[in-house]
């Protein structure tokens, strides 16, 4: 009858003692894949439209010096650190935007201090050279 079933297949689970249904569920967990942190910044760089423009303002050596010089200026609020690939190494820069206009770009560095020192670039060449924070 149905209800007899249903009891011996309940039984049969019930049965099951809690370590082997913990080493049958590990082998499950382990074939999950990896979810990767996606590096907002990257990110932010790829889904940039390629022909808006980045204005670069420093490149250095590490991460932290990149974080630390931008502390020290002002300014530069749309600016963030991003992780480029120079000559087969990973370099840290420090770059504003997108900007989708020339007239957009010439008001953000109009607001910055006088003896800044800038470069302006595509979208493009930015993606072209940019890698994730942790590579």
């Amino acid at each position: 009858s149905p209800p007899a079933e249903t009891s011996t297949e309940t039984a049969a689970v019930a049965t099951t003692p809690p370590a082997e249904a913990a080493a049958e569920a590990a082998p499950v967990e382990t074939e999950t894949p990896v979810v990767r942190t996606v590096d907002p910044v990257a990110e932010k760089i790829r889904a940039a439209n390629p022909g808006s423009q980045f204005v670069q303002h420093i490149v250095l050596a590490s991460a932290a010096r990149a974080e630390e010089w931008l502390g020290t200026q002002s300014g530069l609020d749309r600016a963030v650190v991003v992780a480029v690939s120079i000559n087969n190494a990973t370099r840290f820069a420090v770059v504003s935007g997108p900007f989708e206009t020339r007239a957009e770009v010439r008001e953000y560095i109009q607001g910055m201090d006088q003896t800044a020192d800038y470069w302006v670039r595509t979208a493009r060449s930015l993606q072209r050279i940019a890698v994730d924070g942790g590579e």
